[in-house]
């Protein structure tokens, strides 16, 4: 096989370690393994206890052989969920972008940063442009720093010293994630982009927690009149996706 530039050749052999099970060959030995790939067994053995170190190969004891761990099937389901979280929050999402005019976005939590996986931007002249894939600070904005409001404290705090916050910043951010908890959103005004209103409010899944934050944006010249209203719309348009995704009622009723 060609090597193509850029890529990592350990990381490519493990990637096709992983390749080697089907259905139909669910264990593997290390000789099985070597053999598909044309590779030293010693090599495979390096690069198998790897995988098994970071649980994405597991080791039968009685057979020694090896097979797919349960790491894959946690990062499948993180997939899966964020599929059917897209699914189901798109439509509420352009009718909610009908509804106020304002550009809307769904925004996840990805290794302690804000990261934008679905839009629907205003079809007004002047509107607030978001990029799928964005990534953004949690400490700053609105939907960052609602999504890290609903952390636990440790990691509130490790963000913080991450983000490189003064402790007065700190002592300032933990009083504004009290108030966005007890308000249900979190609100910005020319904070991240001068002349931008953003407010952004969670989305549970079944078991209540947070899985995402949908998000209202525009130009404040426009948007400073009828902010409340955006913040009823926003936040019943959260209530109903969470319903839909199973957050019970008994749960929201406690929020």
């Amino acid at each position: 096989m060609k090597a193509q530039p850029l890529l990592v050749q350990a990381v490519e052999r493990a990637l096709h370690i992983l390749d080697c099970f089907t259905d139909e060959q669910a264990e593997l030995s290390v000789k099985d393994i070597a053999t598909a790939l044309a590779l030293p067994k010693s090599t495979v053995v390096r690069l198998l206890h790897t995988l098994k170190a970071h649980r994405f190969i597991e080791q039968n004891e009685q057979t020694q052989q090896y097979r797919l761990g349960f790491k894959l099937f946690e990062l499948g389901s993180l997939y899966a969920q964020q599929m059917d979280l897209r699914k189901e929050a798109l439509p509420m999402m352009q009718r909610l972008q009908l509804e106020t005019g304002e550009t809307v976005s769904l925004n996840i939590l990805d290794d302690y940063e804000r990261i934008c996986i679905e839009k629907v931007e205003s079809r007004q002249d002047i509107r607030n442009f978001v990029k799928v894939g964005s990534r953004s600070a949690l400490c700053f904005g609105a939907s960052g720093r609602m999504l890290l409001s609903y952390l636990p404290q440790v990691e509130q705090h490790f963000v913080m010293d991450k983000e490189g916050l003064s402790p007065v910043e700190q002592q300032q951010l933990n009083e504004q994630i009290t108030r966005i908890v007890a308000a249900g959103y979190a609100l910005s005004k020319g904070e991240r982009i001068s002349g931008l209103l953003s407010i952004a409010a969670p989305i549970f899944d079944h078991q209540g927690q947070i899985i995402a934050g949908l998000s209202l944006s525009g130009p404040l010249v426009r948007t400073h009149e009828k902010e409340a209203y955006l913040i009823e719309q926003l936040l019943q348009a959260t209530s109903e996706l969470s319903a839909r995704l199973g957050y019970p009622f008994s749960m929201r009723a406690l929020r």
